[in-house]
């Protein structure tokens, strides 16, 4: 007999709940839609890589988060909001997972953007994440 499968949360829709909560009056997307711009700030997560560890089913990603805003100050100050809140998310748990453990592994840094109407900063950290049932 096989065991099925299991379908691990989704980590993106884990960081952008949480993030969305964690900044007020900040946009948390997965994806830049043309004119974002004019929506500052913004944030994007977006997971870049990671695995599943079997057999302990824990999903391990690594997740980027991009900060937007109109100044190279306010964008350092969003990518170093964004940093401390993740600090803080171990436990939570959100879209069907549980974040047992948060590690930075990019602190805030300045990313060049090809768009001259925003400053960009960002981050990397990886989640260890568990289905919360």
């Amino acid at each position: 007999m096989t065991v099925p499968a299991r379908v691990m949360p989704d980590a993106e829709e884990i960081v952008v709940a949480y993030l969305d909560d964690a900044l007020p009056g900040t946009n948390v997307v997965t994806e830049l839609r043309v004119g974002f711009e004019d929506k500052l700030p913004v944030v994007r997560v977006c997971r870049v890589g990671g695995a599943v560890s079997k057999p302990l089913i824990l999903d391990a990603p690594l997740v980027d988060v991009d900060a937007y805003h109109r100044t190279r100050a306010q964008a350092s100050q969003l990518a170093r909001e964004i940093a401390a809140a993740m600090s803080a998310a171990r436990g939570v748990a959100l879209a069907g997972g549980l974040v047992t453990s948060v590690t930075e592994q990019v602190g805030p840094s300045w990313r060049p953007d090809y768009n001259p109407r925003v400053h960009h900063f960002g981050c990397q950290f990886v989640l260890t994440i568990r289905p919360a049932t």
